[in-house]
């Protein structure tokens, strides 16, 4: 029998976890932090791949999120770790003088935690043990279905959460906000990657990844901010650590600036229209738009 759609996108859930999975054997290597964020990595795509299939998945499946959400959470320990440390040696990189001098410090503060999160709170064999139960229920999942019409499905109702927390980060500077845009973003991305190369608009991936790479430092600098709020020492001092909060703060304004101006541009039609404009186009990534 000829493979459907539905059985290709059921491969591939199975493969992204299948991935995950290597990456957290790897894990017990030399280049965990690595491993660590292709593991994430691969589970957010098998995420956006479930939330498409979920609708023809039926009752029996939908416990399947349960490892998955918990193998996640588990290594997002880690990774958290080593991405408020890449997030402040790119800082320390871009600075000169008196920022690059209170920013150092806070480095080597936080490469020494990151070290001792990986030895401490990484449970490699429980969190394979979970992909391995989501791989296995996942290969069993139904998948004669149309795949181009859920992916349509879901691809509008993500555009539609992404505009809608696209407006509210206009008027608020709240983290939380500003992480479920990035949620959105991200989301929306992996399912305009699931269309055929020539259906994807390359300007349409493109962008959206910049904006979530945007989004992703901003996250990043709101946590170092709040592990930096909690615990002044990790800079040295109180009066060190309001100007490393200081350097933060102006970097992240600047990310902001950059990240709106491709929101606009990535989110400035209606949701009915977007939806519109799917059907007709029958095009998994979208309308196209213009560049900001």
């Amino acid at each position: 029998m000829e493979t459907s759609t539905g059985f290709e996108l059921r491969a591939m859930l199975v493969q992204e976890l299948a991935t995950a999975r290597a990456e957290c054997d790897a894990a017990d290597g030399t280049n965990r932090s690595l491993a660590v964020h292709r593991a994430r990595r691969a589970l957010k795509r098998a995420r956006s791949l479930f939330r498409v299939m979920k609708a023809a998945a039926g009752h029996t499946h939908r416990p399947w999120l349960r490892p998955v959400k918990e193998a996640f959470k588990l290594l997002s320990v880690a990774r958290d770790a080593d991405a408020m440390l890449t997030t402040a040696e790119r800082l320390l990189r871009r600075s000169t003088g008196a920022s690059a001098e209170v920013l150092a410090p806070t480095v080597a503060a936080l490469a020494d935690r990151a070290r001792r999160t990986h030895a401490a709170e990484l449970p490699i064999e429980r969190i394979a043990e979970l992909l391995q139960a989501a791989e296995a229920d996942a290969a069993t999942m139904p998948a004669d279905f149309d795949a181009q019409a859920l992916i349509a499905e879901e691809l509008a109702s993500a555009y539609k959460r992404g505009r809608t927390a696209f407006r509210a980060i206009e008027t608020e500077a709240d983290p939380d906000a500003w992480h479920a845009w990035r949620k959105a973003v991200k989301h929306r991305l992996h399912l305009t990657q699931l269309g055929t190369p020539a259906a994807k608009p390359h300007d349409v991936v493109a962008d959206l990844d910049a904006l979530a790479e945007l989004l992703g430092e901003c996250n990043d600098l709101a946590n170092l901010a709040e592990v930096v709020q909690r615990d002044p020492a990790l800079t040295g001092d109180g009066k060190t650590a309001r100007r490393v909060l200081a350097v933060f703060a102006k970097r992240q304004r600047r990310l902001r600036q950059r990240a709106r101006a491709l929101g606009e541009a990535l989110f400035r039609q209606r949701p009915r229209h977007f939806a519109h404009g799917l059907a007709a186009a029958g095009d998994p990534g979208g309308p196209d738009h213009a560049a900001a």
